[in-house]
């Protein structure tokens, strides 16, 4: 492994960590630049496949982009192999926690993610996604005493409204 091939992988995990920065804060403009043009992708084990770029970035604008829907996921352990000069493959831990505050739910879950990533016109692109979970679990967030949401990116801007006497 070369110090430029180091390069490259740093470019293309700074990708996947900037497609979970633009999902998680909502900023589609920059989630659908993370995906090539013919992106794929296959979501939930393939409960929900996609063949085109469009259709990822409407789904997950649709199931994802409300205000009802405050999402955290973290991408962890990249195994990350160049397979071309501008292509490559890789697989992530991916730990995400979803909270549906209209359905009183919270969603948490682990799984791996396997991608390839295209270079086009000098820029590392998605242009397959898929992951299948190793569990997932769902439980209303009224069930544990004292949840309670006390800030959030869209609500308050971020802000928090947790005082401490």
């Amino acid at each position: 492994m070369t110090p430029e091939d180091l390069v490259v992988i740093e470019e293309i995990k700074r990708l996947r960590y900037r497609y979970a920065r633009a999902l998680d804060q909502k900023d589609w403009r920059t989630f659908e630049a993370c995906l090539a043009p013919h992106a794929s992708a296959s979501f939930g084990g393939g409960a929900y496949s996609f063949t085109n770029r469009t259709d990822i970035v409407r789904f997950v604008r649709d199931t994802a982009g409300v205000s009802t829907v405050l999402g955290s996921h973290h991408f962890h352990h990249p195994e990350i192999d160049l397979t071309g000069d501008d292509e490559a493959a890789g697989v992530w831990a991916m730990a995400d926690r979803v909270i549906l505050t209209d359905l009183d739910l919270v969603v948490e879950g682990a799984a791996y993610i396997e991608d390839h990533y295209e270079r086009i016109d000098g820029a590392w692109t998605i242009a397959q996604t898929a992951y299948r979970r190793l569990y997932e679990v769902v439980y209303p967030h009224s069930s544990i005493a004292g949840y309670q949401i006390t800030g959030d990116w869209f609500g308050s801007g971020g802000r928090s409204d947790l005082t401490v006497d």
